[in-house]
């Protein structure tokens, strides 16, 4: 961005030395200020936040960074928090879910209000994020609802309990797509 203080003095004041110098200066300062504003207004979304705006927002909200956590994953989390204090009504659960997990597609929902209960199964590749959305879907829901937060994805720990007799006929490809093999609680 181009500043010129200069086109707004009238001619007859610009031409003055000193003033010249004046508007030099100011005109470094200035584009410095526009410069400010601009990443100010970029961080005011939370769609574009800079590394530095997540770590002012994660002290704030005291969130504890994970392992090999991306900026898009800071800024999912951090969105999941502020979203995490609106009152609780299935659709708010359903976007809150949306913006951690990232898609619709990578968590199931199941909400029954006759037993008091929210189970929902999610596909993470972090397993840390399993206790991230329990704790936003409690902050969320009210205190007499049962929640289960399912991880869905094969752990070898589901296959334990089953003897080789049993998975004899199953192949790799089934064992992954079959989900009473992949769901469980970590």
């Amino acid at each position: 961005m181009m500043v010129e203080t200069a086109r707004y003095l009238p001619a007859h004041i610009y031409n003055l030395a000193e003033y010249k110098v004046i508007t030099r200066i100011y005109d470094k300062y200035l584009k410095i200020a526009w410069e400010d504003i601009n990443k100010a207004l970029k961080d005011c979304r939370d769609d574009t936040m800079s590394i530095e705006e997540c770590e002012y927002w994660e002290r704030i909200l005291k969130i504890q960074l994970t392992s090999g956590d991306s900026l898009d994953d800071r800024i999912r989390r951090i969105k999941g928090y502020k979203m995490s204090n609106l009152p609780y009504v299935k659709q708010k659960l359903i976007d809150l879910l949306t913006v951690v997990c990232g898609s619709k597609d990578l968590f199931d929902l199941k909400v029954s209000p006759e037993t008091s209960t929210i189970v929902c199964d999610i596909k993470l590749a972090s397993v840390p994020m399993q206790g991230i959305i329990n704790d936003l879907i409690n902050r969320m829901s009210p205190a007499t609802m049962g929640i289960t937060v399912n991880v869905i994805y094969n752990r070898w720990k589901n296959f334990h309990r089953y003897k080789w007799s049993e998975l004899g006929d199953v192949t790799y490809l089934q064992a992954k797509a079959d989900p009473k093999y992949q769901k469980g609680i970590i």
